[in-house]
């Protein structure tokens, strides 16, 4: 009596092509921003929490970030180009930010962050107020998102910016 096994190639041939497209789907799901990585082993929070400086930027589609020297940003020129203003940004692990505008000296300001559901979304709400408004809220839509780098999209007084942020540390 002769008994067959099965082929030792097929089971193995079943198991590279079930590996296969695991690996495919997993790097397709890990495509969430539009500039971003495939696939990142650290969480989007864990991503996001740094403190962030602006290294190029444009307004409107005008490129050109420009620096004076004393950590003021201007689009497309010197100081008579527009004022971007940010110096730096912190996002803190339990949802609290700082931000730091550039004016004749840092203006320092506090608040809190979140992602959005999807997290495609940053929802930053700074206080103390901004301009006299109550207080200022405003979203940033993530482009890209790795430990090292940081692109958003935002419209500010009715300009679109877009900016590329590298981590400070």
């Amino acid at each position: 009596m002769i008994i067959k096994l099965p082929s030792t190639n097929k089971i193995c041939m079943k198991k590279a092509s079930t590996l296969l497209l695991l690996g495919i789907m997993l790097l397709l799901a890990g495509c969430k921003y539009e500039d971003g990585p495939l696939l990142s082993i650290r969480s989007k929070d864990a991503r996001v929490v740094n403190t962030w400086v602006p290294e190029k930027a444009d307004i409107n589609g005008v490129d050109g970030l420009k620096t004076d020297g004393n950590g003021a940003a201007y689009i497309n020129g010197d100081s008579t180009g527009y004022f971007l203003g940010l110096k730096e940004v912190t996002f803190l692990g339990e949802g609290g930010c700082f931000l730091v505008y550039k004016t004749s000296q840092d203006n320092n300001y506090t608040g809190t962050w979140e992602f959005s559901k999807d997290k495609q979304l940053i929802s930053i709400r700074l206080s103390p107020p901004l301009n006299g408004m109550p207080y200022v809220s405003m979203d940033w839509e993530i482009l890209r998102l790795n430990e090292n780098h940081l692109r958003v999209t935002y419209i500010w007084e009715r300009n679109l910016f877009l900016v590329d942020f590298v981590s400070k540390k």
